[in-house]
């Protein structure tokens, strides 16, 4: 089958219960493609849970490490839903379905390759494999994905023309790197917040550095005034204590001259009179 130039083959996923496969298969179980034919599997003929996961022909039911794998898909009748693989080289590409209810789907023989090898009937010795081959958990597979679409019933049944395929690497390389974006702002906030509390305990130190000195000078000014005082009440105390400390004797006493009355006036005496003594010093 070809769409707008490009090569598409399609597989159903599941079957009819009283089919020759039953439920558990893939129709058909081997697909001859060219390089670039896109290959579609039809999750919507039948109900169920089912994937396309890539494998080995030595280890059937075990995912190929870096293949892809469209993950479990719930398939209903109420809409299409496809996934998509686009053929990279004629080597032969081994799958099946990981799903393990009501028991593994790989051991109930659904599985499948595309460019079988030439030799004589290969999927038989596959599927053979495959009925009696270990099953791995799903949750243990790291793979590759292609494009998964989901299609309304009644939209044209021709399939997607386009594939992707993320990596594993781009996709372990994001997680990386949200990882450590987190782990740069966890240690960027824990630098703020220490920076933030060695300021604030920078402010409290200078404001208690700067309140000593103003405390300091003014003890010293107050010191220096009581000083200041002191010593000029010592020295009002001496000003008024200098004549209390002299004695008697040593107190000169201002005297007045006498004056004689004459017929021919006013003259001095000859002698002196002493003025009146304050009451301090006057004799008793």
């Amino acid at each position: 089958m070809a769409s707008n130039g490009v090569r598409v083959a399609v597989i159903e996923v599941g079957g009819e219960p009283s089919s020759s496969g039953g439920k558990y298969q893939f129709q058909p179980p081997t697909t001859n493609a060219l390089v670039g034919t896109i290959v579609t599997f039809d999750f919507s003929r039948y109900p169920g849970n089912h994937s396309v996961t890539q494998s080995t022909f030595d280890s059937p039911c075990q995912p190929l490490a870096g293949g892809f794998d469209s993950g479990v898909i719930f398939t209903s009748t109420t809409g299409r839903k496809e996934w998509n693989l686009t053929v990279m080289d004629t080597a032969p590409i081994w799958f099946y379905c990981k799903e393990l209810s009501p028991a593994p789907h790989c051991n109930l023989g659904m599985v499948g390759v595309i460019n079988a090898p030439a030799y004589s009937e290969p999927f038989t010795a596959f599927l053979a494999a495959a009925r009696t081959a270990s099953v791995v958990m799903p949750t243990s597979i790291t793979t590759a994905t292609e494009s998964v679409s989901s299609v309304p019933a009644s939209a044209p049944s021709t399939p997607l023309s386009t594939a992707s395929k993320p990596r594993t690497a781009a996709i372990a390389g994001g997680v990386v790197g949200g990882v450590g974006g987190f782990i740069i702002f966890i240690v960027a906030t824990f630098f703020w917040y220490r920076r933030r509390a060695m300021r604030r305990k920078e402010d409290e130190g200078l404001t208690k550095v700067t309140a000593f000195p103003a405390e300091s000078d003014a003890k010293d000014e107050v010191e220096r005034l009581r000083m200041q005082v002191q010593q000029l009440e010592r020295e009002r105390r001496m000003q008024g204590t200098v004549v209390d400390n002299l004695p008697p004797e040593n107190i000169q006493v201002p005297v007045a001259e006498v004056l004689v009355h004459t017929d021919s006036g006013l003259r001095l005496g000859t002698g002196r009179a002493i003025e009146e003594l304050p009451p301090r010093y006057a004799p008793e």
